[in-house]
């Protein structure tokens, strides 16, 4: 009498079979959801740079009548005086302000107009740090003439082990219409 059904070596091998193919699944899948997690994370780094590169842009381009290479203006806050990445200029209105990095690597801008610093980096969300830093061979802030040159990289820094880091350069420059 013939039964319908699987024998008993027909299930072990398609338990083996199965055995061997979960683990390799499941590393694909865990790889692909990490390189979704990295891939979030560093379009989280480019929109951070890209608005500030935009802000600090518009900002020089449109309001800076000329450069402070000293930064040495009493107007200026004390923030300026601490940092050793700066740069500065003069408003339409001859007023100071200017850029600069801190040494907890926060990218503000300050003026003399206001009495707290605007930041546009800055490492206060505790779920997704960045700071900005001057990488070696980068010059940070210089000045040419009319033209301004700002050289720096964001860079995140995850809270756990198991991501990388991730970080992009910026340079670019900017001219000064007046």
């Amino acid at each position: 009498m013939k039964r319908g059904g699987f024998t008993f070596v027909e299930m072990l091998i398609v338990v083996g079979i199965i055995g061997v193919m979960l683990p390799v699944f499941f590393s694909i899948v865990f790889l692909i959801v990490r390189q979704q997690l990295s891939l979030g994370q560093l379009q989280r780094v480019k929109e951070a740079g890209d608005f500030a590169e935009k802000r600090i842009s518009s900002i020089v381009r449109n309001n800076t009548l000329d450069v402070d290479p000293t930064c040495a203006d009493p107007a200026l806050p004390a923030e300026f005086a601490g940092a050793s990445i700066k740069v500065c200029f003069k408003d339409i209105y001859n007023n100071p302000f200017g850029f600069y990095i801190d040494d907890q690597g926060r990218l503000a801008s300050h003026s003399a107009l206001i009495s707290s610093p605007a930041y546009f980096i800055s490492g206060t969300d505790e779920d997704f740090p960045l700071t900005a830093e001057i990488r070696a061979g980068n010059d940070g802030f210089t000045i040419n003439n009319k033209i301004v040159k700002f050289s720096y990289s964001v860079v995140y820094t995850p809270t756990v082990d198991y991501m990388s880091s991730q970080s992009l350069s910026y340079q670019y420059y900017v001219y000064i219409r007046r």
